[in-house]
């Protein structure tokens, strides 16, 4: 919905602190104080969250320039350049992966390591978290 535009963290915050006292109102501002608008899609807002609350903080759909070609990536650690990148359904049509392929060989011979993470891995957001932190501790 923020994403969308359809409502603003503002007005979120605002209607949670109207419904004060209401049964779940905490958990709810909990969860809002974890929305983030640059997020693509409901898979990469929970891999975040999962990094969030391990205290990894990245910075969602990051900007890495390598010989003059712009490479969003989903997450990344600048300084240590560290990326992660979330592999839906989208990525294996119409020949998208080979171009995956290629900006990632791109990323890594500009020296960043690209962790890559798909639907399977959503099982088990501790593991992908893991890997996280194994590869920023080798920075």
């Amino acid at each position: 919905m923020v994403r969308a535009e359809t409502f603003g963290l503002p007005d979120l915050r605002r209607m949670t602190h109207e419904r004060a006292g209401l049964f779940g109102a905490a958990r709810v501002r909990r969860a809002i104080e974890l929305v983030d608008p640059r997020a693509e899609s409901p898979a990469e807002s929970w891999v975040r969250v999962a990094l969030v609350l391990a205290g990894l903080a990245p910075i969602p759909q990051y900007e890495v320039r390598v010989d003059g070609i712009v490479s969003r990536v989903d997450f990344a650690w600048p300084e240590a350049k560290v990326a992660l990148e979330y592999e839906g359904a989208y990525h294996f049509e119409d020949g998208q992966i080979v171009r995956d392929d290629d900006r990632v060989n791109r990323l890594r011979a500009a020296g960043w390591i690209v962790i890559r993470v798909s639907a399977a891995d959503l099982r088990n957001l501790d593991a992908v978290v893991e890997k996280v932190k194994v590869e920023l501790a080798s920075r």
